[in-house]
């Protein structure tokens, strides 16, 4: 059996618009739920924008669920693996 190969992380000023598979090591200086509703069949959903960044520059990353309990608990600094980096309004955000 062959194994893994290990993971490569990158900076938050290496993205490019489109980018998928990207890992980063950054810390999340903000984040805030921007959706909260219960859905028709009873389950909840929401959804925060959090604010990460890194010594080269900062980037938002849409967070749902329980992830956004991560985002906000004691250990301010996160692993994100294979992000997809997406375009809206003209600005780069990490999904």
């Amino acid at each position: 059996m062959a194994s893994l190969a290990k993971p490569t992380f990158l900076k938050v000023d290496q993205l490019k618009p489109g980018a998928s598979g990207a890992n980063l090591l950054v810390k999340v200086l903000s984040c805030q739920v921007v959706v909260d509703r219960t859905r028709a069949d009873g389950s909840r959903i929401r959804i925060g924008e959090c604010l990460v960044g890194d010594d080269t520059g900062c980037i938002v990353l849409t967070a749902r669920n329980a992830q956004i309990d991560c985002m906000t608990g004691e250990s301010p600094t996160i692993v994100i693996r294979n992000s997809k980096v997406e375009m809206f309004r003209g600005y780069m955000r990490l999904t």
